[in-house]
């Protein structure tokens, strides 16, 4: 995840963000693609990945909207601080998505964190933490 076009405000004696692009990014040596076992649930269980990532990326977002400090800098700080604390959350349910549907393998699993994963991306406040 990256952050660009960054729009400050002005809240009274305050700093905080009017706007921000948060842009995702693959890194293509952490996908995990096995060409062996390539197959639509493989490629649907990728997606989920990605899925969680943009849910998160979206809930960040709005958080980051609500910060405000009294200056540019403190202001960077929690930006990076809520940044790092949002990292931690996808890879927790990024691991969890892996055990439970043993990277597709089970595919009771896999529908249901699909199910579960297509509802929050329908929800404007959706997020990762309502997922299995």
């Amino acid at each position: 995840m990256g952050f660009s076009n960054i729009k400050l405000k002005s809240k009274g004696k305050s700093v905080g963000i009017a706007d921000i692009d948060i842009k995702l990014y693959l890194v293509s040596e952490e996908c995990w693609v096995v060409t062996k076992e390539m197959s639509n649930y493989l490629l649907k269980h990728e997606q989920g990945h990605y899925d969680i990532l943009a849910l998160s990326a979206r809930e960040l977002y709005k958080k980051l909207l609500t910060l405000s400090a009294l200056n540019t800098q403190q202001l960077q700080e929690s930006v990076t601080q809520l940044s790092e604390k949002t990292q931690e959350r996808v890879k927790k349910v990024d691991e969890r998505y892996d055990q439970q549907t043993n990277h597709s393998r089970d595919k009771a699993a896999q529908q249901i964190w699909d199910q579960k994963i297509a509802a929050e991306k329908q929800k404007p406040d959706g997020s990762i933490d309502n997922l299995p």
